[in-house]
C-alpha cells in the first residue's frame, strides 16, 4: 500500500499551502454550510478554494483521512445529530434529509445509523425521551426543595 505522502510526493502543493486550504474548507463548510447542496462536487468545492480537485482530494485525504464523499456526510450527519437533538424540533427527517443534501433518505438513514448506532427516528425518540425524564427529574427535585423549605419554616417558627 502506497502512503499517502508517496502519493503526493510529486506534488507542489506545499505542506503549508495544504494545510492554510484545509483551514479556509473547514471554515467554509461550517460557516457557509456548502455541504448542504446536494449537487455538491469536487469541482465545485475546488473552485471556491482556488484550486483543483486533485489538490482538493489531496488535502482531505491528508488532513481528515476521508474521501471527499465521506468528508461531506461527516458535516452532513453532525448538523442531523444538532437537529434532531433540539426537542422542539418536529421537521420530518425527510425534510431534514433533503435540507442537509442527501439525495435519498435511505442514504441518510445508513449513514447516520452507522455513525451514530441507531435510526435519525430511533435518536430523536431517545432525546424526547431523555428530556421528559429531566423534567421529572427537576419536578420531582422542585418538590422535594419545597418540602424541605417548609420543614425548615415550621422548625424556625417553633423556636421563636
Amino acid at each position: 500500500m502506497v502512503s499517502t505522502s508517496e502519493k503526493y510526493a510529486s506534488s507542489s502543493l506545499t505542506d503549508e499551502k495544504s494545510l492554510e486550504l484545509f483551514r479556509t474548507l473547514e471554515r467554509i463548510m461550517r460557516e457557509e454550510k456548502i455541504y448542504k447542496d446536494n449537487f455538491i462536487t469536487k469541482d465545485k468545492v475546488a473552485e471556491i478554494l482556488g484550486t483543483n480537485r486533485t489538490y482538493l482530494s489531496r488535502i482531505i485525504n491528508e488532513q481528515s483521512k476521508l474521501s471527499f464523499t465521506h468528508y461531506v456526510n461527516r458535516f452532513r450527519i453532525e448538523e442531523a445529530i444538532r437537529l434532531l437533538s433540539d426537542p422542539n424540533n418536529e421537521t420530518p427527517l425527510k425534510a431534514i434529509s433533503t435540507e442537509l443534501g442527501f439525495n435519498s433518505i435511505s442514504t441518510f438513514y445508513n449513514l447516520f445509523q452507522s455513525s451514530v448506532g441507531m435510526t435519525p427516528s430511533q435518536y430523536r425518540n431517545k432525546v424526547m425521551e431523555l428530556q421528559k425524564r429531566a423534567i421529572d427529574y427537576l419536578f420531582a427535585l422542585f418538590f422535594i426543595l419545597k418540602t424541605a423549605i417548609a420543614d425548615i419554616n415550621i422548625g424556625i417558627k417553633r423556636h421563636i
